[in-house]
């Protein structure tokens, strides 16, 4: 039974010398790489989130102006209304005193 025990342990070390090798001289340069290119894929999605967030504010920025351009046609609109209004009144007077020197 203590030699089980002994052996046991035995196995246990010599598998956690071999996951210790393993890690420090095999897996040692995969991980490198794979944390270089983590890296570089967290800057390029960091570079496209402020790319992103750029080109938000510019849209905010372009849709107040169209806003702003909408308000103004919106008020142009209102005034040719009235301009067309006063224009159709004069234009009724107007044809109410010519017919007032009409030639039989």
């Amino acid at each position: 039974m203590r030699n089980m025990i002994i052996i046991s342990i035995a196995v246990i070390v010599i598998m956690v010398l071999g996951l210790y090798y393993l890690l420090k001289y095999v897996l040692k340069k995969p991980i490198q790489n794979l944390m270089t290119k983590l890296k570089e894929m967290i800057t390029q999605i960091a570079t496209a989130s402020e790319e992103q967030s750029q080109v938000s504010e510019e849209i905010s920025l372009s849709s107040e102006e169209i806003i702003k351009s909408q308000d103004h046609v919106a008020s142009g609109s209102k005034q040719v209304a009235v301009s067309a209004a006063e224009l159709a009144d004069l234009a009724s007077e107007l044809v109410k005193t010519v017919n007032v020197f009409k030639i039989n």
